[in-house]
């Protein structure tokens, strides 16, 4: 398998509207089309990039280079839908991304949206 690939990706055009709005879109909400309410703001447009499969990589990508990185790790935390264990499983996930990068700050939070009975 060849390791490097074209691939299509959809990018957030430039627009007038966004120089002057941030970008937004609106989810988990019925409105009727005739209120005149845009759901969202954003266009798309199609560019062309060259991917690579690392997964066999001998060194990994750097957060410093790439904006990201794997980290090989195990949670000793499961999070539940119980406040307490999500906090414990952000503090958990923040410690050990301190560890691994150099920030002033780290924000993890928990955001699941549960279906209605």
């Amino acid at each position: 398998m060849d390791p490097v690939k074209s691939i299509t990706i959809q990018y957030i055009a430039d627009t007038p509207r966004l120089r002057q709005e941030k970008p937004y879109r609106i989810r988990g909400f019925e409105i009727d089309p005739e209120d005149g309410i845009d759901l969202t703001n954003l266009e798309w447009e199609d560019h062309a990039v060259q991917v690579t499969d690392a997964r066999h990589s001998t060194s990994g990508p750097s957060f410093d280079t790439c904006g990201f990185t794997w980290i090989n790790d195990h949670s000793h935390t499961r999070p539940t839908y119980e406040e307490k264990s999500v906090i414990a499983y952000c503090d958990e996930m923040i410690a050990l991304l301190h560890g691994h990068i150099d920030a002033e700050q780290i924000i993890c939070y928990d955001m699941r949206i549960i279906p209605k009975k």
